[in-house]
């Protein structure tokens, strides 16, 4: 078997930009079986469902590189000069290109009209029988011309409804984060509001408290006094009631203190939950 020309070998025969798209196209094709196919024979539709993520993506990429170099090697190989360099490389390599066969057909059928009227009857219609055979060539040609044709254009339409498709499911996706933000800053804003309110209220409750149990010593502190002066023997007795009264605001602003604690304590446990919610 003889050995596959390299990458460098092929660009010193057909150029550069030739013998690196015949190289990339050996290498699609090589991979074609393993990539394209999947249990049968025949090429694997690029949206099956035999297909994980990775292998549609390889698999477009590879049908996508083989298109693409046979479009360009068509066109380089339709002129006179790249063919005589393929069949002198290649000698005796059947010749599998559509339009090249529909080309030459179209130039042979020219050739014989142009020779028509200058040839007897009996050559004449041996030309008719050739004509004939041509035209049924030609017209088997145009039907794969046509088929082909028609299979580019309902790949084409495919990939622009997976295109629209993927482009439908970013946008949903798109939507669906800024609701999120939206909400998440909304029950953030919310939560602010309520621990300020509830901030404000125990401030409010405390000064009011403290206000209540200042009237309240001032006014024993009063009283002592007028005691003192007007019942000496109960000096004693006051004075308890005193350190009762002082003992007591101690301890009414040590409850306090501890409710403002607890309450701190629920409103950090609600902004906790709301970034749990919210993350």
């Amino acid at each position: 078997m003889k050995a596959k020309k390299t990458e460098e070998e092929l660009r010193t025969v057909f150029g550069n930009e030739c013998g690196k798209l015949l190289f990339d196209e050996a290498y699609c094709e090589d991979r074609f079986p393993s990539v394209n196919m999947k249990v049968n024979t025949t090429m694997e539709p690029l949206d099956s469902e035999e297909f994980s993520a990775l292998e549609k993506r390889e698999a477009r990429q590879n049908a996508s590189g083989i298109k693409s170099n046979i479009l360009k090697l068509v066109r380089i190989f339709s002129k006179k000069p790249m063919q005589d360099k393929l069949n002198k490389e290649f000698p005796g390599a059947p010749k599998v290109n559509d339009i090249s066969n529909f080309s030459e057909s179209f130039e042979e059928l020219r050739k014989l009209w142009a020779d028509k009227l200058k040839t007897p009857l009996e050559e004449a219609l041996n030309i008719k029988l050739q004509l004939d055979v041509l035209r049924s060539k030609t017209q088997s040609l145009e039907g794969m011309v046509k088929k082909k044709d028609e299979a580019y254009s309902k790949a084409k339409d495919n990939n622009k409804d997976q295109k629209a498709q993927l482009k439908r499911e970013q946008d949903a996706l798109d939507e669906s984060q800024q609701l999120k933000n939206s909400s998440k800053r909304t029950k953030e804003g919310d939560l602010n509001q309520m621990a300020e309110r509830i901030e404000d209220e125990c401030k409010a409750k405390h000064e009011e408290k403290v206000k209540q149990l200042n009237t309240q010593i001032m006014a024993l502190k009063q009283k002592l006094l007028e005691d003192k002066e007007s019942h000496s023997k109960e000096e004693s007795a006051l004075n308890s009631a005193y350190d009762s009264a002082d003992t007591n605001y101690l301890n009414n602003l040590e409850q306090y203190d501890q409710e403002m604690r607890d309450k701190y304590e629920k409103i950090a446990q609600k902004r906790k939950e709301c970034d749990e919610f919210t993350g």
